[in-house]
């Protein structure tokens, strides 16, 4: 079976061929569309700060949905460079196999560099859909 990873803000992609014995998949490639490439992968460890707790995931983010369909604003980018989610909507505690119920600290933030990067990378992939609009005008 291949699994191909595609990077969440660029044209980045990977795959592996994975040989799970006894396994059965009803597809032969799995599409994973919500990774980060080593270019962009600083992005996790905001996103692992700040979003536990919160949504079942990137893909039923209101963050992550604003992101794709360009809707973040300068205010947005301030709170995010201040290691905040702007849209942070859910949830103090978590749920784990492993760890059981815990509760999460609504006031922790991302690290410096976390932030810088996550706001670096959703600027350049705004700035990437622009220039593609003006190219298929």
């Amino acid at each position: 079976m291949k699994v191909e990873l595609n990077c969440f803000f660029c044209n980045a992609k990977t795959e592996k061929n994975i040989d799970a014995e006894g396994w059965e998949n009803y597809y032969d490639t799995i599409y994973q569309e919500d990774t980060f490439c080593p270019e962009h992968n600083k992005v996790y460890d905001f996103l692992n700060s700040v979003c536990p707790g919160c949504v079942g995931g990137w893909s039923d983010c209101t963050f992550g949905k604003d992101i794709q369909f360009e809707r973040i604003t300068d205010e947005d980018l301030s709170i995010i460079r201040a290691g905040h989610c702007p849209r942070r909507c859910n949830g103090s505690m978590t749920f784990s196999r492993e760890e059981g119920m815990k509760t999460f600290d609504m006031s922790s933030k991302a690290s410096k560099g976390a932030s810088i990067a996550t706001v670096n990378a959703i600027t350049d992939y705004l700035t990437w859909c622009k220039e593609l609009k003006e190219r298929n005008k």
